[in-house]
């Protein structure tokens, strides 16, 4: 071949090349928005959230490699190649197990898991953290407002921030927001982006639009939203579910605190500012509400009100003001809560003549978020006013026994000679539910009012699964026996709940006059 046949070969190859590059470039599936071409989608107001712009990458195409030059040009995410090419047989079965909406192909994917993983569950829990069940999510192209399904006739709408750098393959920590009456949020004067970066890695940031009530005076239906939203949380993003705080501003306080007191093994940290527990009876029920909170660590901050004197009021005095009874409220639990054993910080913050409130420092933040969620404790309690709100850690109560106390008032008339505070404990004690157990070796002893079926639920460590435990209910013996652990059980209860970091191996059940069956 002549060297001009050579160059007119070269050229017409070098076109091609020019051709596709260009081709690719101009792709709709690769494209990147730039700041020129309008404006980007804002979070609302109450997130006060930077606008976010897609990254364009910084590398040049000289030194990209091989593998995504071949991604650019089929279009393909290079880590996604990376992620799926990398995934054992377990992983790969249970992924087609979450993923699949039939029972039939979930039953076909079990055995593939069983016969993958030899039987060995605790092979199979520690492949559930590692498992790519999230999409990929662009920022910058969340809406302003996203809608979960949460069982009822409309679902509920929630602001969401993406943190920069939100990763599916990572699981991040959490920051439920709940804004008071104005849509105002906790630390409404930090960008949201500033605090979501306040964690390592940085959070997601979700409030809800309409704040589900969890008060005593709720319906069933609306006290089990917040259960199952946390749920579709789990499913939507990559939660770290070891890190999920609760944040809650003036009235959001308010139901911050229900939250925390129903579903206290669901978050790592409470932070409450001008909101206080609104409950009947309040110093004979909040102390026992507490006992659900213990060890988790709360920060209450509220404005000094100043209708209310430096020392603690009488009981005598009416209070008329919203300022005026969150501050009450929250001098009286500063100074008995730390003494009574609760992780409780407290801060009072004075307020100028315009009404401004000096804010919790980035310092004081970084500490709320720093704490990770207890490890199940072999001794636990919780007091509810329905199943939902009941579980415990490994106990929780399947069926309520009686009528569900859902008036708001509840009146206390001792008859002559009672004490009053002890009459009133006996009547809330006969309205609410409860539930207590404890593990000495392989001996699970629970005590339960108001519950006519319970269910245990064993993670590993709590006992020895080779060997029998027992299992005595209300001083009666309702089981004996090897409770083994069940890779169809753990990736049952994984996928009803969509929690991976605290796999259960064993479920027993059993109705309160009958023996416990393991299911």
């Amino acid at each position: 071949m002549t060297r001009d046949k050579r160059s007119t070969k070269g050229r017409r190859m070098q076109k091609r090349v020019n051709a596709r590059s260009r081709h690719a470039s101009e792709s709709p599936c690769l494209r990147t928005r730039s700041a020129s071409e309008g404006p980007f989608r804002t979070m609302p107001d109450r997130l006060c959230a930077a606008s976010l712009a897609t990254r364009r990458s910084t590398t040049p195409w000289p030194v990209m490699t091989s593998a995504a030059l071949v991604a650019l040009l089929l279009c393909l995410p290079v880590r996604a190649q990376e992620g799926d090419s990398a995934l054992s047989p377990v992983q790969e079965a249970l992924t087609a197990y979450f993923q699949t909406p039939q029972a039939e192909e979930r039953r076909e994917a079990l055995a593939k898991i069983e016969t993958a993983a030899s039987g060995d569950v605790r092979k199979v829990a520690a492949a559930l953290p590692t498992l790519h069940l999230w999409k990929p999510v662009d920022p910058a192209e969340v809406l302003p407002l996203v809608s979960f399904d949460v069982g009822r006739d409309a679902p509920l709408e929630c602001s969401v921030l993406l943190p920069r750098g939100y990763d599916p393959l990572q699981a991040h920590p959490l920051i439920i927001s709940l804004h008071n009456e104005m849509g105002i949020a906790v630390c409404a004067t930090m960008p949201r982006q500033q605090l979501a970066e306040l964690t390592d890695p940085p959070a997601v940031i979700i409030a809800p639009e309409r704040i589900p009530e969890t008060t005593f005076f709720s319906s069933i239906e609306e006290t089990a939203v917040v259960e199952r939203w946390l749920t579709e949380v789990r499913r939507r993003y990559h939660i770290d579910e070891d890190r999920v705080y609760l944040f809650g501003n003036g009235p959001g306080g308010d139901t911050a605190w229900q939250w925390a007191f129903a579903h206290p093994r669901e978050i790592a940290g409470l932070l409450v500012e001008d909101g206080y527990p609104r409950v009947p009876l309040a110093p004979q029920l909040l102390p026992m509400l507490f006992e659900n909170l213990r060890g988790l660590p709360i920060l209450a901050t509220w404005r000094k009100s100043a209708e209310l004197p430096d020392a603690t009021p009488s009981s005598e005095g009416i209070l008329v003001t919203r300022d005026t009874a969150v501050a009450a409220h929250s001098r009286a639990l500063a100074e008995w809560a730390p003494g009574a054993g609760f992780a409780f910080t407290s801060r009072e913050l004075a307020a100028d003549e315009r009404g401004s409130v000096e804010m919790l420092s980035t310092d004081d933040l970084r500490v709320a978020l720093s704490s990770r969620r207890a490890v199940p404790s072999k001794s636990v309690s919780q007091l509810f006013r329905t199943i939902e709100q009941g579980r415990s850690a490994w106990l929780r109560p399947a069926r309520f026994m009686g009528e569900v106390w859902t008036h708001p008032q509840i009146s206390v008339l001792p008859a002559p000679g009672v004490d009053r505070d002890d009459f009133a404990i006996e009547v809330l004690k006969s309205k609410l539910g409860s539930l207590s157990g404890r593990i000495d070796d392989q001996t699970i002893t629970i005590e339960a009012s108001r519950c006519e079926r319970i269910e245990v639920l064993l993670t590993d460590g709590l006992i020895d699964f080779s060997k029998p435990v027992r299992i005595v209910c209300n001083g009666k013996l309702r089981f004996e026996g090897v409770a083994s652990p069940r890779v169809k059980t753990l990736l049952e209860h994984a996928r009803q709940s969509w929690s991976f970091q605290h796999p259960v191996f064993a479920r027993l059940a059993f109705n309160i006059d009958s023996t416990a069956v393991q299911e």
